[in-house]
Formats: C-alpha cells, structure tokens, sequence
C-alpha cells in the first residue's frame, strides 16, 4: 500500500517505487487524493482516492505566514484531513504486509501502528532529517564543524522541534486520540521518520549520510521515473531539439 498525499513529484517517487516492487509479484494499492490519481491510473494501479475538502481561505488568509494563522490552519484542517485519510487507507491496508509513505503523512503512519504492518518513508529532504552535523532546512546559519558547533547544531534542531510542536498544538495528538492509538511524539511528531526503514532519494555525493543517522536511515539515490504510459513526443519536439 502505498500512501502519498503532497505534491505530483512525491506520486512520481511512489509510482518508481511500485513498479519496482510490481516486478515481484506484489499487489500495489495506491492512496492519493482524487486530484492526483490520474498518473496511478495511467500506470494501471488499484488507486484508492482521497476527497480532501476545501477549507474556504481567502489567498490572504492562505499566503499569511504569522505563527497564529499558520496555528490555525493546521488547528482546523489536520484533524478533518487525517480522518479522511485514515477512512479511506486502513481498508486499503487490511492484510498489507507493507505500507510506503512520505515524511509529514502522519496518517499513514497512524494506520500502519493500528494495523500493526511496516511502514517505510520515502523522502528526498536530507534537511529534515536531525543530526548534530547539520541544522533544519531552511536555515540562516549554517552547520558548525567543531564539537562545540555539534552541541549548538543539536540545541537548534531541539528549538526547530518545539516550533513545531507549538504550531500543531494539540491538532496531532487529537488526531492521535481520535484514531483510537496511544501518543507517541517520535512516531507522530511533524516530519517523522519510519523506525523500520527510510529511504532518502538523493545522490549520496549530494546528500552523503551523517555519522550519527541511525541505521534504518538509506542513502537510497535518485528515483527519476520516466516511463509513462501514456507519454507521446510531441510532433515538434525532436526538431526543436535538434536546432
């Protein structure tokens, strides 16, 4: 089963992934929202659509970036997005032996501890992973070499952490609670990694592994997927290369 609710770049990864796994005789559901299901289709997989509701925000409302209004929207939409994630990927889980997903999809990761199956992350954000030799992306300062450096890198990711757990408020554990499951803030915390394995999709000579990532952590490479069904070359394509 795999879960993938952000951008078309993260269903490409997904759809990488499951044709991979096609080649082994695995049955591949895939969970998207409606929006996004027509490159699973394409491809011919078993898609389960989310219908994510509309919030109703002006752009102002949407564009604004103060804690208070980015608290708000995560207040407000969390809980209903992750109930209506959860409906439609726990049938589509029952009897997975595996569950494929992306950082920040908490839903997912809710359904695979209440179903009790593996999951796996995918994700292509090096930055978003903590380690004493680096600081979360985007940040102005950059990380600081020396050990006392490492002791103010892992003092930033902790101050990156309670941001965090201060913008969400009690919306995660709600949707924790709501979800009939015990709060874990490791398993459920904003940007949350798989225990069993996570794999980042990026070159390791962009992206080299930090010494103290822990061993589920996979420096995996790039998983460019170029193979569409339906593609077809435009007529002035290769002319226009040509010149």
């Amino acid at each position: 089963c795999l879960a993938q609710l952000v951008a078309r770049g993260g269903v490409f990864q997904m759809l990488r992934v499951a044709g991979r796994l096609g080649g082994g005789g695995h049955e591949r559901v895939l969970g998207v929202p409606d929006h996004r299901s027509r490159p699973g289709v394409e491809q011919r997989f078993e898609c389960r659509a989310v219908v994510l509701p509309s919030f109703g925000a002006s752009r102002a409302q949407e564009a604004s970036s103060t804690a208070s209004d980015v608290q708000a929207r995560i207040r407000e939409r969390f809980p209903v997005l992750a109930k209506e994630t959860i409906q439609v990927l726990e049938p589509a889980c029952k009897g997975a032996s595996l569950l494929i997903t992306s950082p920040n999809q908490l839903a997912a990761t809710m359904v695979a501890v209440k179903l009790g199956i593996q999951w796996v992350t995918l994700s292509v954000f090096p930055g978003n992973i903590p380690s004493a030799h680096t600081v979360p992306q985007p940040h102005w300062m950059p990380p600081l070499p020396t050990p006392l450096g490492r002791v103010i890198n892992r003092a930033t990711w902790r101050i990156f952490q309670v941001g965090l757990n201060y913008l969400d408020g009690e919306a995660i554990t709600q949707a924790v609670e709501n979800a009939v499951l015990s709060a874990h803030r490791e398993l459920f915390a904003t940007g949350g990694l798989s225990p069993h394995l996570t794999l980042l999709l990026s070159s390791p000579l962009y992206s080299p592994p930090q010494p103290d990532w822990l061993p589920e952590i996979k420096v995996d490479g790039f998983t460019s997927w170029d193979e569409p069904r339906q593609w077809r070359e435009p007529p002035t394509l290769g002319e226009f290369l040509s010149e």
